[in-house]
């Protein structure tokens, strides 16, 4: 039986490969230089060096924005921090900076943050003067963010879904949406 061709597969803590058939081969060694594009660090919470994510997640921010402008109401709060950005407030200031949003009082602020400043009314699931948009997983590396959030006023006023951007020709791009839902 023909050996299989192994390619630059890497499996850590794998000594041996068995093949159908009953072939066993000793696994690839790990490369001892990393490439420039792997993340060694954890790709939801460091992106890669060099690339700005920001922009990245101003377009994202923008898709929630514009769809399903009824929702929008003056008080904004994006919880930055869950974008798993190193700098989640250079987020914020870039939204301030951007005219789209002009009228819109911009806040840095989780759920849990406005419930406990009154702002959300936790029983009534009811944010009456705003709207949060927020990520619940995100996966950030050079060229590639996927965000998967929500825009929320209410239990009945939200917008969840995934969305992925690319970075293409000096500029991120959006995929179109996925797992979406509407209450």
């Amino acid at each position: 039986m023909p050996m299989p061709k192994l390619g630059p597969t890497i499996i850590a803590g794998i000594s041996t490969l068995t093949f159908l058939g009953g072939c066993t081969v000793a696994a690839p060694e790990a490369p001892t230089t990393t490439p420039s594009r792997t993340v060694t660090q954890n790709p939801a919470t460091t992106p890669a060096p060099g690339r700005d994510l920001v922009p990245a997640y101003q377009a994202i921010i923008r898709w929630f924005y514009e769809y399903d402008t009824a929702l929008n109401q003056h008080l904004f709060a994006i919880d930055a921090k869950s974008t798993g950005l190193s700098d989640p407030d250079a987020l914020v200031t870039a939204l301030k900076a951007d005219p789209l949003y002009a009228g819109h009082e911009i806040m840095n602020a989780s759920r849990a943050e406005l419930e406990a400043s009154g702002k959300i009314k936790k029983d009534a699931l009811y944010f009456p003067d705003g709207f949060l948009i927020e990520f619940s997983r995100t996966t950030n590396t050079d060229d590639t963010v996927t965000a998967k959030g929500e825009k929320w006023v209410s239990g009945t006023g939200a917008v969840y879904v995934t969305i992925t951007a690319h970075y293409q020709a000096n500029r991120w791009v959006l995929d179109e949406p996925t797992d979406m839902a509407i209450s």
